[in-house]
């Protein structure tokens, strides 16, 4: 039988690129990921006509859109992701299997929106698109409010409180760590450190959640770019192999308010593959990149 582990170290990423992340481009979400294309595109030392395979985000912009601005000529593959803020992370099994399989000989991934000032419709230039289709939440939840992630959310924060003990003072610390990770970050929004004080005195925005459990509607867009480890070799970069990679769903992934456990993500199912993947155990991780749209997630 196909092992997944087989495929563990057969692709990497060659190169990355990011937009500045801010409360007001003055971008669209095509020109913001354009952009952050291209800067992924040079950093790896190809050309943009090298890309054969496009995986964007399902808002804002096409496959077809990114091919015809960067010159694609012959696009063998591209897809959208419908995972919420989980859909980049699951497109890079979508750039691994294309690439791994001969179907693609460069990937590009991106991701990005003008998240902050595309929302407000006084000052939207066209990129207030949506984000995707969520029906059932649409159909069965928006219409009794719960219509910003952090309503969907509080509720499973305040869940977990209830069963495990969790308390705000830890949702501070979660908060004090990433302000302390983002101060040595040069591209950062937010880099002045804060206190438990500060957390503890800023207004709660949908319970249990504070201001500064909160993380910022954002302007901005990240690409990579996946190839093989052979054509790595006549790169400029040092390449990342892809260890393992992976995707998994909460049980009843449309609907938060149905779910039997809400505090239960799909990375609980999730983790355990990929660590048996790439023949590793979390003691052996020194670097973790969470997803912290909340200090509860």
């Amino acid at each position: 039988m196909y092992s997944p582990k087989e495929l563990s170290n057969k692709t990497c990423v060659v190169g990355i690129g990011e937009t500045t992340y801010s409360r007001k481009s003055g971008m669209t979400d095509l020109t913001l990921q354009l952009t952050a294309a291209m800067r992924a595109i040079e950093d790896a030392g190809i050309e943009p006509g090298d890309i054969d395979g496009i995986l964007p985000q399902a808002a804002g912009a096409t496959s077809e859109d990114f091919a015809t601005n960067l010159g694609i000529k012959d696009l063998r593959y591209s897809a959208q992701i419908n995972m919420g803020g989980a859909s980049p992370c699951a497109a890079i099994q979508n750039g691994v299997l294309a690439v791994a399989s001969g179907v693609c000989n460069y990937v590009l991934l991106l991701s990005g929106r003008n998240g902050y000032s595309g929302a407000r419709t006084a000052q939207s230039i066209g990129a207030g698109l949506g984000s995707g289709p969520m029906r059932t939440m649409g159909e069965f939840e928006y219409i009794y409010g719960l219509v910003a992630p952090m309503l969907w959310y509080g509720p499973m924060a305040r869940r977990h409180m209830h069963l495990y003990g969790t308390t705000s003072l830890q949702f501070a610390e979660v908060s004090i760590a990433m302000r302390r990770h983002a101060s040595m970050q040069s591209n950062a929004q937010m880099k002045d450190p804060i206190t438990i004080e500060d957390h503890q005195n800023s207004p709660i925005l949908a319970d249990p959640f504070r201001l500064l459990d909160c993380c910022l509607q954002t302007d901005g867009a990240a690409a990579c770019v996946i190839t093989t480890p052979e054509r790595a070799k006549d790169l400029k970069k040092k390449p990342v192999y892809i260890s393992a990679f992976g995707e998994a769903h909460p049980d009843s992934p449309s609907s938060i308010t149905q779910r039997p456990d809400m505090t239960t993500f799909g990375i609980a199912k999730l983790a355990p593959r990929v660590f048996e993947m790439a023949g590793m155990t979390p003691k052996d991780v020194d670097v973790a990149e969470l997803y912290d749209c909340f200090t509860f997630t």
